[in-house]
């Protein structure tokens, strides 16, 4: 837990940040210390590189409340920890009462709402050329990721018993400090044990070792060191990049040239869509991008097969 990255996510000011402070402070009793933007992010700090290490983060709490789902910097975090894999093991959410993500017309509503903040600036762009891009391109592609997405990562929210808030309270918020622990002690573990293996095969070695307690001479031992997995990082700001050099199984690096790939050209259809005016020429984007997507669904897929 020493060096575990636990961080809270939640929307500023009213019910939710009081019940951040609430669970801040029984985490403390139990000394640990959560990464959070007001205590951690610091003067001068940059918001989005904070963002992106929430994402990363082994586990983190989620406050969900409707300012958070109405939150361009709040659904940035989500996805983020969405994108990094392993959403359900790695988040922790506390959902609040306005937050009407259990009945299926409530959460279309939220959609609309994200549909509607994409297509002000669709017609903004329009109206003021490329030169908009330079200033809120990457609000855009922000509010068009949140409403790509917005479905599948809110059902997956749904799917999970998160527990009311004042069940939380009544314990002093023992299950989720518990549930926190418990995962974060797996993955430490779970690290550990790939940094080295050992078998009793394959190479030969004479001379003095000591590994793992036991010490000899002229033993015949056999060590695998497996690189630790580097974290993602970002070559285009919400997109998939890694340090392919680092990869040392042919298929898996194959496997990411073309997810690189398969990002850019959606990079460059995106860009191109939100100024083309010819209804034909939009349709035929819109089903290049459909194509796109499909395929980096499924590689996805596929890589996550792979870890």
């Amino acid at each position: 837990m020493k060096n575990a990255e636990i961080f809270l996510s939640y929307a500023w000011g009213g019910e939710s940040e009081k019940i951040v402070n609430e669970l801040d402070a029984a985490f403390q009793t139990k000394e640990i210390m959560l990464k959070r933007d007001k205590r951690d992010l610091g003067f001068k700090g940059i918001i989005t590189d904070f963002m992106d290490k929430i994402g990363e983060g082994n586990a983190v709490v989620v406050v969900i409340s409707d300012k958070y789902l109405k939150s361009h910097y709040c659904m940035y975090e989500l996805l983020e920890i969405y994108r990094n894999l392993k959403f359900k093991e790695r988040i922790f959410p506390i959902v609040l009462g306005d937050a009407a993500i259990y009945e299926p017309i409530p959460r279309l509503r939220y959609l609309k709402f994200w549909q509607d903040k994409k297509q002000e600036l669709d017609d903004a762009i329009k109206e003021f050329g490329t030169d908009a891009i330079t200033v809120i391109g990457d609000d855009y592609k922000t509010y068009k990721r949140v409403f790509d997405n917005f479905g599948e990562v809110v059902n997956i929210l749904t799917d999970i018993n998160s527990l009311t808030p004042e069940m939380h309270r009544e314990d002093n918020f023992k299950t989720l400090i518990d549930a926190v622990s418990k995962k974060v002690n797996e993955q430490v573990s779970t690290q550990a044990n790939e940094q080295i293996t050992t078998n009793n095969t394959n190479v030969s070695g004479s001379g003095n070792f000591v590994f793992q307690g036991v010490s000899g001479s002229n033993v015949n031992i056999s060590i695998t060191q497996n690189e630790p997995k580097k974290e993602m990082e970002k070559e285009l700001k919400n997109r998939v990049s890694i340090d392919l050099d680092e990869i040392t199984d042919f298929r898996k690096k194959s496997n990411y040239k073309r997810l690189q790939m398969l990002y850019k050209l959606l990079d460059e259809y995106e860009s191109n869509l939100v100024l083309e005016k010819d209804p034909k020429q939009r349709m035929a984007s819109e089903n290049e991008i459909a194509k796109l997507n499909e395929q980096i669904v499924k590689l996805e897929e596929e890589i996550k097969k792979m870890e």
